[in-house]
């Protein structure tokens, strides 16, 4: 049974979420984060399970311009500000994502 993708406003999963689910997102299929997300992300977390991540877009429409994108796989939690940055710190910097299959 797939899982869950989660994006928040602030690190350590605070502030504001916003939920992606299969049932509503799809599989493969891009969408710009609501104005309340939209460059507000500082943590995220996916748990989508059999192979499927969360792939987060500096860029709308799941553009890769300059390749500035984030990819979370299954049952990875990060935070993009402060201490617990992991590797890169695109805190406040996506715009869209998509659920797509792990490469």
């Amino acid at each position: 049974m797939p899982g869950n993708g989660c994006v928040w406003t602030d690190i350590n999963g605070g502030g504001t979420r916003l939920t992606f689910s299969v049932s509503w997102a799809g599989y493969n299929t891009c969408h710009n984060l609501p104005a309340a997300q939209d460059d507000a992300v500082s943590s995220a977390s996916s748990d989508y399970g059999g192979g499927w991540d969360l792939k987060l877009f500096r860029d709308y429409n799941c553009s890769l311009s300059n390749f500035h994108d984030y990819i979370l796989h299954s049952s990875v939690f990060a935070n993009f500000n402060g201490a617990n940055c992991l590797i890169i710190c695109y805190n406040d910097q996506f715009s869209s994502f998509r659920i797509e299959q792990d490469y």
